[in-house]
């Protein structure tokens, strides 16, 4: 059976360039999650008045870049299970990505949200407006959807039972 097109492609294309992207992304953000606290760490010892309040400060830091990491090792494997559920046409594996892509979203969503109302505006020392903030909420908020159904498109095609054409 011939799939649809979405663009130049079809859903199971896209569906293996979602898995390699997501599976690069958290490659990349485990890697920065390792040299993050680093930095931090050495920034800290530079600025030795404020000793205390940054010991408190690292601490809860450290704790979001530990739940990050744990994040990201999850996204890193649920890109190696879409990427296996594509190759090996096995709609199951794209139900459990599915479900794990809506549940990741939503934490992302409320994370978000909480940031724009606590954030001050600086990460590391740079004042970021929370217009850009939301901005970039909203745009990953719309690739995020858009990728569950482009997925969700796939796995509805490896369901659909293989019409063979009658001979006369």
């Amino acid at each position: 059976m011939e799939e649809r097109r979405i663009g130049y492609c079809g859903p199971g294309g896209w569906t293996m360039a979602i898995g390699v992207i997501q599976t690069i992304e958290s490659l990349l953000w485990m890697t920065g999650g390792i040299f993050i606290p680093i930095i931090i760490q050495v920034r800290g010892n530079i600025t030795k008045e404020d000793s205390h309040a940054f010991r408190v400060e690292f601490k809860s830091q450290r704790l979001w870049v530990v739940a990050a990491l744990v994040f990201y090792i999850l996204k890193f494997y649920m890109g190696l299970v879409l990427l296996r559920g594509s190759y090996m046409r096995n709609p199951t594996y794209l139900q459990a990505w599915m479900i794990h892509a809506v549940m990741s979203t939503v934490v992302y969503a409320v994370f978000k949200i909480i940031e724009l109302f606590l954030s001050t505006g600086y990460a590391l020392g740079i004042y970021v407006p929370k217009l850009y903030i939301f901005g970039g909420f909203v745009v990953s908020l719309v690739l995020h959807l858009l990728s569950i159904v482009v997925v969700h498109v796939h796995k509805q095609e490896m369901e659909l039972p293989e019409i063979v054409p009658c001979r006369i």
